[in-house]
């Protein structure tokens, strides 16, 4: 079982697959173009196994048979004839589905199940980056429809709805993936993304520096143009800091010893909190040191990424 799923994990990086597609858009909030590129080029895909995703796999039968006995349709599992799927106009364009509708007046549909936390809302009955994962589905099998099965943890209860086949959408999306994976033919990495997917991933595959390793960035136009940039951004922002502390201080002053501030259009608030209980890590060190040293541990810390300029001379 373990063998088979290294494989369909191989098999990933040979091609773009339906979760792939909101990374590519820019729409997915936990993955960067940059790592998804990577592991296409590198051949190598780690699955982050998650309680979520361990959970949401292990019920996917639960979700179907909940599915069919609420919509009185037949469905049947993913190893029907789309199971690794890859599409003939888009070789790059892969699909493993979670299971077939098959309807005979309106044509088969595809069935995506999902699982949603009780601590996250979505906008929209169905997110964008879940869209298009259906869409690209629709894409690569010729189908016309889908239909989302989601069990929300919140509600305690299994919701759904179905998708129409989205041909301008469709459109933007081969075109997006098709350059995509030009950049991975040519092994030319896609730009740096201003997100935090893509600076967690940068911090993950250059978690160790190379110690005493000095890289000469005088010659480097493109480092020097993001300093700059850099400069320029934080000059900006401490003059923003100074700025709100004095909108700040006069607020201060104006509310006195008031707790609450009620304006036009706005609500100040200046409460008094509860005194919080702490630990004096310092005098228990001094005072039990032996202790100390049986309980504590060192623990791994990630590489601080700093930039300093020189002071401007007049």
């Amino acid at each position: 079982m373990e063998k088979d799923r290294t494989e369909w994990l191989k098999n990933r990086t040979t091609g773009i697959g339906g979760s792939d597609s909101s990374v590519i858009l820019g729409i997915n909030p936990w993955k960067s173009k940059l790592e998804l590129w990577t592991e296409k080029v590198t051949g190598t895909m780690v699955e982050k196994d998650t309680p979520d995703l361990h959970w949401g796999k292990k019920l996917e039968p639960f979700i179907m048979e909940e599915y069919i006995e609420i919509t009185k349709r037949e469905v049947k599992a993913g190893v029907y004839e789309y199971e690794n799927l890859r599409s003939k106009m888009y070789p790059w364009m892969t699909a493993n589905l979670d299971g077939v509708i098959v309807n005979q007046e309106r044509g088969n549909g595809v069935l995506e199940m999902k699982t949603k936390s009780a601590f996250i809302h979505w906008d929209s009955l169905i997110p964008d980056y879940y869209y298009s994962q259906v869409q690209h589905y629709l894409c690569g099998t010729g189908l016309t429809w889908a239909s989302f099965a989601v069990l929300d943890f919140g509600k305690k209860e299994l919701f759904w709805c179905d998708v129409e086949r989205d041909e301008e959408f469709i459109k933007n999306l081969v075109e997006e993936e098709s350059k995509f994976w030009k950049l991975v033919t040519d092994k030319i990495p896609p730009e740096v993304e201003n997100t935090e997917s893509c600076q967690n991933f940068l911090k993950s595959k250059y978690s160790k520096a190379s110690e005493g390793k000095t890289i000469d960035l005088r010659n480097n136009n493109s480092a020097t143009n993001w300093a700059i940039h850099l400069k320029q951004i934080r000059s900006e922002i401490k003059s923003l800091e100074e700025n709100e502390l004095e909108c700040k201080n006069n607020l201060m002053a104006i509310m006195e010893d008031s707790e609450l501030g009620i304006g036009d259009g706005y609500k100040v608030t200046w409460k008094s909190p509860m005194d919080r209980l702490v630990f004096d890590i310092e005098r228990f060190q001094k005072e039990h040191h032996e202790l100390y040293k049986e309980y504590a541990k060192l623990e791994p810390q990630s590489r601080r990424f700093t930039v300093k300029f020189s002071k401007e001379r007049n």
